[in-house]
């Protein structure tokens, strides 16, 4: 299995991809300029979140991993009650 078939690639990608995670993204991690999140800022902020230099490397870091399922979950807690746990 190559780095951009991983599953948790796939996964940044969906999440980098949907409108509604750069709504998280802006309820919660506003930009500095003030303009709403787009796809590529959603993927570029997940970079910078799971510490990593691509979504690739996703496949192959543990520890990125785990960071990457940590928002994902924070995410799907936001959309179901658009509201984060304290």
């Amino acid at each position: 299995m190559t780095e951009m078939k991983h599953p948790n690639w796939l996964c940044a990608e969906r999440l980098a991809e949907s409108p509604r995670f750069c709504e998280f993204l802006d309820a919660t991690s506003r930009h500095s300029s003030r303009w709403p999140h787009n796809r590529t800022t959603a993927a570029s902020w997940l970079r910078d979140a799971c510490q990593v230099e691509s979504l690739g490397a996703l496949g192959v870091d543990p520890v990125a991993a785990a960071r990457l399922a940590e928002v994902e979950q924070r995410f799907m807690l936001w959309d179901q009650n658009e509201e984060l746990a304290l």
